[in-house]
């Protein structure tokens, strides 16, 4: 018969580690990762800037001539267009229109006398902390002289432009500075809805 069998030998050594076997297929993609915060704005380019605010307010016609007494001021009481988020605003009660940034702007308006006037003077005021503005622009006189006898006296806008350096926060108003009441507009001589008086504001830089 066969004998018992012996005890285990020792473990030997371990062998050589084999080739690593082939690679195995990509597993699925795992879930996108959450946005992370997004990073510094980076400095502004050197191209062109566009315009930076503008706005349009305009006096309707109307079936009698509009009366503006002396010292007082045009009341531009219709908004026609602003800039989305325009900080040019009007103050239809005063006729006072606000400049909320600094800047420069071109001021351009323009006003059509009642056909049976002589002359008269508007002066152009802005009030507030100037920058560079010289003196003799903020307070521009604005003449329409119309010679007595003249036939037919002539109805047209008569319009005025300047371009001034302002401060944040300066008001601009047309005021009749002729000595007397004046009218603007006239129903039978001008084109039905056409503005008495208008303003448009363009803030360039």
């Amino acid at each position: 018969p066969t004998g018992a069998t012996g005890p285990t030998g020792a473990t030997g050594p371990t062998g050589a580690t084999g080739p690593t076997g082939r690679t195995g297929p990509t597993g699925r993609t795992g879930p996108t990762g959450r946005t992370g915060p997004t990073g510094a704005t980076g400095p502004t380019g050197a191209g062109p800037r566009g315009l930076q605010d503008f706005a349009m307010f305009y006096l309707p016609g109307a079936g009698a001539s509009i009366s503006i007494l002396n010292t007082a001021a045009v009341l531009f009481s219709t908004t026609g267009v602003t800039a989305p988020g325009s900080l040019i605003t009007l103050a239809p009660a005063t006729g006072t229109i606000t400049l909320g940034n600094a800047g420069y702007y071109q001021i351009t308006f323009g006003t059509m006398p009642a056909a049976t006037f002589i002359s008269t003077t508007y002066t152009f005021t802005l009030t507030g902390a100037f920058i560079s503005t010289p003196a003799s622009a903020t307070k521009l006189e604005y003449v329409i002289d119309i010679k007595p006898g003249m036939s037919p006296q002539p109805v047209q806008m008569y319009i005025m432009s300047t371009i001034v350096q302002v401060s944040a926060g300066t008001t601009f108003r047309l005021i009749n500075n002729s000595g007397a009441t004046v009218a603007l507009n006239n129903s039978s001589n001008v084109a039905t809805g056409a503005p008495a008086a208008y303003v448009t504001i363009t803030q360039l830089q």
